[in-house]
């Protein structure tokens, strides 16, 4: 179980890097309800540094996950493979991840701050968040 959830209510998941394999793990024994996952400049799918060590083999979208969006830049150097729906088999209610490329621009593309501040990125965070009950909470 992931330390300090209430499985009782929706979890949005946001990881970055080394990161996402943590959140991929933690995810698998999670019971709660799980409405959105999102990836960025993930190392998931590279080889055997990673992929070949996830369990189960073959990875699977962890079973709670209704939603997955996967986020890398071309020139970040800490994705090895990005396109994760070639690597990941769909969880049980079919999910897998959904990748997109960002620009982000500039030296070093692998900062978290550089895919949040993208507009793909942002935008089905900030959807995800206001359909949750956190906002339903602060509306009434």
């Amino acid at each position: 179980m992931l330390s300090g959830t209430d499985p009782d209510r929706p979890l949005i998941v946001v990881s970055h890097s080394l990161g996402t394999v943590v959140a991929f793990e933690a995810l698998r024994g999670y019971e709660g309800r799980v409405p959105l996952l999102v990836t960025l400049g993930s190392p998931l799918a590279t080889g055997a540094a990673v992929l070949q060590r996830l369990e189960p083999q073959p990875p699977r979208t962890p079973a709670r996950v209704e939603r997955w969006l996967n986020f890398w830049d071309r020139d970040d150097i800490v994705v090895g493979r990005p396109r994760l729906e070639r690597w990941m088999r769909p969880n049980a209610s079919g999910v897998v991840p959904v990748t997109a490329r960002v620009d982000s621009g500039g030296l070093w593309v692998h900062t978290a701050t550089k895919y949040l501040r993208q507009a793909a990125v942002a935008g089905p965070l900030v959807e995800a968040l206001e359909a949750g009950p956190l906002v339903e909470a602060f509306e009434k």
